[in-house]
């Protein structure tokens, strides 16, 4: 087992509510490819670009317990209001504020806990915004 897939059966054992798997298989139904960068408990969910250039689109870890989605920023912190506007129906109380002494934290532009209440409305959010513009950093030079 690589570093990757040791890393998802960690987080998946750690993730008290069970869905990090089904989120997981929703990011790889996308079309994405994941990696575990080796400085981070994260794994990180990127298309390539025409020129081959890794595009990170989203991001997973499991913090105290918590099962969380991120928005790296490198990618969407020029698309912050696309953001805003796909996670309009998550519960305020589920967004949660960027720590800047976590290393991990600090390379996302938005995050959300992920609950029972929030899951389905995720996994359409995945399935549009997420899946659009991945399909759009793909065809990007």
């Amino acid at each position: 087992m690589g570093t990757k897939e040791t890393l998802l059966a960690e987080l998946s054992v750690a993730d008290r509510s069970g869905h990090l798997q089904q989120v997981h298989q929703h990011l790889i139904d996308q079309g994405l490819k994941y990696k575990a960068p080796s400085n981070s408990q994260t794994l990180l969910y990127y298309v390539r670009d025409s020129e081959g250039k890794e595009i990170g689109i989203a991001a997973l870890r499991v913090r105290g317990g918590t099962f969380v989605f991120s928005f790296p920023k490198t990618y969407w912190q020029r698309r912050a209001m696309t953001v805003t506007t796909a996670l309009a129906q998550i519960s305020v109380a589920d967004i949660l504020e960027i720590d800047p002494s976590d290393p991990s934290s600090k390379e996302s532009m938005r995050q959300l806990r992920v609950s029972s209440a929030n899951l389905e409305c995720l996994l359409r959010i995945i399935g549009s915004t997420i899946n659009e513009h991945a399909a759009h950093a793909a065809s990007a030079a």
